[in-house]
């Protein structure tokens, strides 16, 4: 409960620890202290527990079902035309079927075969056409540590 004195409110300030304080960056925005996790510097063995893509404009979802790396990037590829795809995307596209060859794989809801990538550079791309799609992006990870983040794009 505040105090006044003077006719001022005191905020009474509890301090309370952060627990793994070492996962936050520490941002200042108009005058407040911010805590924002970290974003880890390697997905290899990171876990997705959750995640939800939706367009800003319509509400409708991209992706909710899938926790795979490429299970995600195709979902919000679906959403896409081929064109837009091909002019932005920064994996190797072929429109054939290269299922198996030299890491392709071939989708054929898109009727193109892309070259396979790691979780990082796959996670590249994602944030790349969450951004470029002006979608919103809700995401559960567990680390490698075993905590668990969320993060929003």
């Amino acid at each position: 409960m505040p105090k006044i004195i003077k006719e001022k409110i005191i905020k009474e300030i509890v301090f309370e620890g952060i627990d793994n304080i070492e996962y936050y960056d520490f941002i200042q925005e108009d005058g407040k202290l911010i805590l924002r996790p970290k974003f880890p510097k390697s997905l290899t063995g990171v876990k997705i527990l959750k995640c939800i893509i939706t367009n800003s404009e319509t509400n409708s979802i991209i992706s909710n079902d899938k926790t795979s790396y490429r299970g995600i990037m195709v979902n919000i590829w679906k959403s896409m035309s081929k064109r837009v795809i091909m002019d932005n995307t920064t994996f190797n596209i072929k429109e054939s079927k290269e299922n198996g060859a030299k890491g392709y794989y071939y989708q054929k809801d898109l009727k193109f075969s892309f070259q396979s990538k790691g979780a990082n550079e796959t996670w590249k791309e994602i944030i790349k056409m969450v951004r470029l799609n002006q979608y919103h992006m809700d995401v559960s990870l567990q680390l490698t540590c075993g905590k668990k983040m969320n993060y929003c794009v």
